[in-house]
């Protein structure tokens, strides 16, 4: 390949890039118009697959929430507006639940498959956990 192919290809591959990451900050912004009451420990940090949980969450919980949401409580749509709660994740939240009759400890987030250390130190404060039905 000759050196001029080879910076073609450079300039292209960083001008994707700027356009992925700007498209990316500019749609991360919008995302959390329908969450309110974010407490200022929350952290953006999050992973690819997290921001597109993020995104699908936004997208299925359009109205109001207030935090912490309850784990004993919470429907589908409250889960999915919590950072990296997709459908899947409260899927498995929501099973967790109903397979050992409730939360008694919001420590047990790490148990539900697909919730690592990472993502439950994002959700930490954002859950509580109330009464068992």
């Amino acid at each position: 390949m000759t050196e001029k192919k080879i910076i073609s290809i450079l300039c292209a591959v960083t001008a994707a890039s700027f356009l992925f990451v700007g498209g990316w900050l500019m749609g991360r912004g919008s995302r959390s118009e329908g969450l309110t009451a974010l407490p200022p420990s929350v952290s953006a940090e999050a992973g690819s697959s997290a921001e597109k949980e993020q995104s699908e969450a936004a997208e299925a919980s359009p109205g109001e929430v207030s935090f912490p949401i309850d784990l004993n409580t919470a429907d589908a749509k409250q889960l999915m507006a919590l950072p990296g709660i997709g459908e899947t994740l409260a899927g498995e939240i929501l099973a967790y639940r109903e397979a050992h009759g409730g939360f008694l400890q919001k420590e047990e987030l790490l148990q539900v498959k697909g919730i690592g250390e990472k993502k439950y130190e994002a959700l930490r404060e954002l859950v509580e956990v109330g009464s068992q039905e």
